[in-house]
């Protein structure tokens, strides 16, 4: 497995000079990362600074549009990237028929595109009831070869869901894993993120669980920083937990 980051981590830095966010966080650790957040370089211009610099373009979050705009389209496989993620997505038992419908769509799109489509999931999407969890509901309802799994740990854990076991039943489904920390509060109730391996979460048991589950890439993800830090501080005590314990 390899590490990589989601650039919505550290979004001021990148959007105000990429190729310095990118340096410096190739000097922490990573070796790829994951499109999110930038809107001050199109795709190709993104491309040709982490080729300078010899990082991978491991994915990119989109919306579901853009594998319908040939420009968004081409700029994407510019990037060389294998996969794309997308989250938001409102899951419910009347919609399953158009929601497997779509994704079924989209997902052969990608693919023919030579690319594999993920969804990134938030606590909303694990949270059922009579104990079924509607986003294993989507996964069940689109094939494998459509529609893969980004999982975020963070968000599982919040459901109420164990990391370790969810990313182990998505075996072979799930080439990226997010890790992602947090205070164990509620988000009502003091909820903030932290740095990979400072919280509630069991990283060390997900990344064991994401070897099993023949992961490729596992891709750091902190929304906010923790208080009296900054981006780049949070993401290099995260690439060293991580690096220590891959």
């Amino acid at each position: 497995m390899e590490l990589a980051i989601q650039l919505w981590s550290v979004r001021n830095e990148a959007n105000a000079d990429f190729k310095a966010a990118v340096k410096q966080l190739k000097k922490m650790g990573y070796e790829g990362v994951e499109i999110a957040g930038i809107d001050s370089l199109s795709y190709y211009e993104m491309a040709d600074i982490l080729k300078q610099e010899g990082m991978t373009a491991v994915s990119a979050h989109i919306g579901l549009d853009e594998l319908e705009n040939e420009e968004k389209l081409n700029g994407l496989k510019a990037l060389g990237l294998k996969y794309i993620a997308f989250n938001g997505l409102g899951i419910s038992p009347e919609k399953l028929d158009w929601t497997r419908d779509y994704l079924t769509r989209m997902g052969k799109t990608a693919r023919d595109n030579g690319i594999y489509m993920l969804y990134h999931n938030h606590d909303y999407e694990l949270i059922g009831s009579n104990g079924e969890i509607p986003l294993d509901t989507v996964y069940n309802a689109v094939a494998p070869e459509y529609l893969g799994a980004e999982i975020d740990v963070c968000w599982v854990k919040y459901a109420g869901i164990d990391p370790v076991e969810y990313v182990k039943k998505y075996k072979g489904r799930c080439p990226i894993v997010h890790l992602k920390d947090y205070n164990g509060k509620e988000k009502e109730n003091g909820f903030s993120y932290k740095s990979v391996g400072s919280g509630v979460v069991d990283i060390k048991g997900v990344i064991e669980a994401a070897k099993a589950a023949d992961t490729e890439w596992l891709i750091v993800e902190q929304d906010d920083p923790e208080e009296g830090k900054t981006p780049m501080q949070c993401a290099a005590e995260s690439a060293m937990y991580v690096l220590k314990n891959i």
